[in-house]
């Protein structure tokens, strides 16, 4: 039986966030990275070209909503 280790360092209170729920978050936080770096690089955000704030939120909900179906259905 191999033992394995891992040191998780946080400023979270242990009376309120216990050792389980820290690391589920810490297991799903490289999926959230993924994620923020797919938005990134693919949903080409850097080439609205608009002042209007209305338009540029929608764009960016679009743009997140298309990733976040791509990402699914390559599942």
């Amino acid at each position: 039986m191999e033992c394995e280790f891992c040191y998780l360092v946080t400023n979270l209170p242990s009376q309120r966030y216990h050792l389980d729920m820290i690391c589920r978050a810490y297991k799903w936080r490289w999926q959230v990275e993924l994620l923020f770096k797919e938005w990134k690089s693919y949903a080409n955000l850097h080439a609205f070209d608009t002042a209007n704030p209305a338009l540029v939120a929608g764009l960016i909900w679009a743009a997140i909503a298309a990733a976040a179906l791509k990402r699914f259905l390559a599942i």
